[in-house]
């Protein structure tokens, strides 16, 4: 769903399609059912109302939270994994062999903050850019052999392994967060208790005619734009909510001043 509602455009006109529509259905319902005959049942459609109301926004809150959960772990996860690749590159100048591996680190960060990024952003399965990179970097750590007494260079292969490792169960998880995992069974029911709460709000007899339709139609935009908001933020990567690359592209930075 939510890569219908990716950018701002779309979400306007989804919402303005639920305001128009909204407001033809009113002016149907006080031409079949006058605003007299409805008014006598306001009291149990207002109770009804505000009972409803409060469960769908109980459980709206609850899936906005699941949402926005993910969002925030998966951009805390990017930056995790930015941050422990540039460790990698700093360490790798305590390495034999180093000058040769820092480079392939600068490579790696630039191809994720790029490359990768644009494959995320498309969410279509396809391999990922720095899957080679990556694959080269693990081949030049598994290949060093420290020579005997270089207490340094042993030091620097133990945490370089330890944080290499920790780098793939970081870079597995970023791979894996293309999308929040909300049940089909929730957004079902966060959907159709929208439409159900405008649909009650048809029924609840109003005199003026100018007074409903403003009401109702605040309504419906209100819970679409909601509804809408959650959706663009399940998917972490895609439209203009959406977790950037800054991370990486700091860390390139970082590289090239310092390299020089």
């Amino acid at each position: 769903m939510s890569q219908w509602v990716d950018q701002p455009l779309t979400r306007g006109l989804l919402v303005l399609a639920v305001v128009v529509l909204t407001v033809i259905a009113v002016l149907i319902v006080r031409r079949v059912t006058p605003p007299h005959s409805l008014k006598e049942n306001n009291d149990f459609v207002g109770f009804a109302y505000a009972f409803v109301g409060v469960v769908y926004g109980v459980y709206l809150a609850f899936t906005a939270v699941i949402v926005w959960e993910h969002f925030d772990n998966t951009d805390a996860v990017v930056s995790r994994e930015a941050e422990e690749v540039s460790e990698l590159w700093h360490d790798a100048g305590g390495l034999p062999g180093g000058a040769a591996i820092k480079p392939l680190w600068r490579e790696y960060a630039q191809t994720v903050a790029t490359a990768d990024w644009k494959t995320m952003v498309e969410s279509d399965g396809a391999p990922m850019p720095s899957a080679r990179v990556w694959t080269t970097l693990w081949s030049r750590y598994t290949a060093i052999r420290i020579a005997p007494g270089d207490v340094t260079g042993a030091a620097f292969l133990s945490e370089s392994l330890r944080v290499l490792n920790e780098l793939a169960a970081t870079r597995r998880q970023r791979l894996t967060a293309d999308r929040a995992s909300v049940p089909a069974m929730m957004w079902t029911f966060v959907i159709a208790g929208g439409i159900g709460i405008i649909v009650m709000t048809l029924f609840i007899g109003v005199q003026h005619r100018l007074l409903q339709i403003g009401v109702t139609a605040f309504v419906a935009a209100l819970l679409a734009y909601a509804i809408l908001i959650v959706a663009a933020l399940a998917d972490p990567f895609g439209g203009d909510v959406s977790v950037k690359p800054d991370a990486f592209v700091n860390v390139v930075k970082v590289m090239d001043a310092e390299g020089r």
